[in-house]
């Protein structure tokens, strides 16, 4: 993928390529981040090419991070090391419900969510404190913060006087620009 790991993907694969004078096959290579984690191991082949897989699991949190290669100093090659910036992403999905289906015009909507990934461990790991945006077609209303548990809730005073209403919910993904806005809508009707 470049320099951005998915961390919906299940793994994550490193291709390292070593060459030497001497040739680089039968080199021990090591794959770390940005804070010492070594992540996985390997040899090269007889053409010097290694294959790492690592569980997305263990490359950490969303964000900007380094990944680094180094090869094991030998009887016939001094060690040696690569590193590239990398932005590890995922997915941010939004639910949002407003608690009835009918209110009185001049009463305030009440809505409540939650924002969460999906996480290697956990299926549906709460997003905290991020902000969510809360819309009427293009106007924005009110934006507010989820709770550790990735929970929002709001009571917004919509100047409509009667007919449909519908509410839309807008966050951003874990690294900014990388995924799509998340979105999610309820829909009401005004008396």
């Amino acid at each position: 993928f470049g320099h951005t790991i998915d961390l919906d993907a299940p793994e994550l694969v490193v291709e390292a390529i070593a060459e030497s004078d001497v040739g680089g096959n039968g080199v021990a290579m090591r794959l770390w981040d940005e804070a010492g984690r070594e992540l996985g191991r390997g040899t090269t082949d007889r053409a010097g090419h290694l294959r790492v897989r690592v569980p997305s699991s263990r490359m950490g949190a969303p964000g900007a991070g380094l990944v680094r290669i180094e090869s094991l100093r030998d009887d016939r090659r001094a060690e040696a090391q690569t590193e590239a910036r990398v932005v590890r992403r995922r997915a941010v999905f939004l639910e949002l419900a407003s608690a009835a289906r009918e209110i009185e015009a001049g009463q305030p909507a009440r809505l409540h969510g939650q924002a969460y990934t999906r996480g290697s461990e956990h299926p549906r790991e709460p997003r905290a404190a991020i902000p969510v945006g809360l819309y009427q077609a293009d106007r924005h209303l009110a934006t507010v913060m989820t709770d550790e548990l990735g929970r929002f809730a709001a009571e917004l005073w919509v100047d409509i006087e009667q007919g449909p209403l519908e509410i839309t919910a807008r966050t951003e993904g874990d690294a900014t620009g990388a995924y799509p806005a998340a979105e999610a809508r309820a829909s009401l009707r005004v008396l």
